[in-house]
C-alpha cells in the first residue's frame, strides 16, 4: 500500500475548502427571472394582439366583400334564352307580372331611360306601349314593355351591361344585329349607346328587324 502523497493532501483540502466557499455564496436569481418575464408575453400584451388582428382581419374581410360586389356589379349578364322567353310569357299573358306593372313616376323613369336608348319609341306607330315592368336578369335590373304592332304582340326589353344568346348575325340598315329563331318566338338584339335592346315575338324576323330600325332612329 502506497504512502499519501502530502501535495496531493494539501489539494484535497483546498478544494474542499473552496466548495464549501461557493456553497455559502448568495446566488441572484433577478436578473434570470427579470430575464423570462421579459421573454413570456402578459395576457395585457397578447389580448392587444389579438384585437389587432381581429380588427385587420375585419377590415380585409369587408375589402373582399366590397371587390366582389364591384366584380358583380360591373359583371355582363348573359341572359338566356329561357329567361327571354320567361320574360315574354309574362308581358303577353297579364298574369303574375300584372301586379309588378310600374305606375307613376317608376314606369316614367323606366320609360325615358328606354326612350333614351330607343328614340323612335316615343313616335313609332307600330310601336305603342300598353305597359312597362321591370325584372331582374343577373343582378340587373332591366326594363320590360309590351308594344302593340299590326298582328302580334312584341315585348322590348332594354338593360346595361346585359348580353343575350348568341344568334345569327345579321346586318340591317348598316347596324348589326343577333338574331335567335325558336319554335313559336323569334329574337332581335342590338345595341344603342352602350344599352342592350331585345325585340321579341311572334312577328318575322324581318318585321322585328324593321321594328329595331325604326325605334333606333
Amino acid at each position: 500500500m502506497s504512502t499519501p502523497d502530502p501535495k496531493d493532501n494539501a489539494f484535497d483540502a483546498a478544494l474542499v475548502r473552496r466548495l464549501r466557499g461557493l456553497a455559502t455564496l448568495p446566488v441572484d436569481t433577478g436578473a434570470l427571472d427579470q430575464r423570462l418575464r421579459r421573454a413570456i408575453p402578459g395576457p395585457r400584451r397578447n389580448l392587444r394582439r389579438f384585437g389587432v388582428g381581429l380588427a385587420a382581419g375585419a377590415a380585409a374581410f369587408l375589402m373582399m366583400g366590397w371587390v366582389l360586389f364591384s366584380i358583380l356589379s360591373a359583371t355582363l349578364a348573359r341572359a338566356s334564352l329561357a329567361d327571354l322567353t320567361h320574360a315574354y310569357q309574362l308581358a303577353v299573358s297579364r298574369g303574375p307580372v300584372h301586379a309588378a306593372q310600374l305606375t307613376g313616376s317608376s314606369a316614367a323613369a323606366a320609360l325615358a331611360q328606354a326612350c333614351t336608348c330607343l328614340p323612335g319609341l316615343k313616335t313609332c306607330p307600330m310601336a305603342k306601349m300598353s305597359s312597362c315592368y321591370m325584372i331582374e336578369i343577373g343582378h340587373h335590373q332591366i326594363s320590360c314593355a309590351l308594344l302593340s304592332s299590326a298582328a302580334h304582340p312584341v315585348v322590348l326589353l332594354t338593360g346595361n351591361r346585359v348580353a343575350g344568346p348568341k344568334g345569327q348575325t345579321v346586318n340591317f340598315q348598316g347596324i348589326q344585329y343577333q338574331v335567335v329563331r325558336t319554335d313559336h318566338l323569334n329574337l332581335i338584339e342590338g345595341a344603342r349607346h352602350g344599352r342592350w335592346m331585345c325585340l321579341m315575338g311572334r312577328s318575322s324576323p324581318a318585321t322585328l328587324l324593321r321594328l329595331a330600325s325604326r325605334l333606333r332612329n
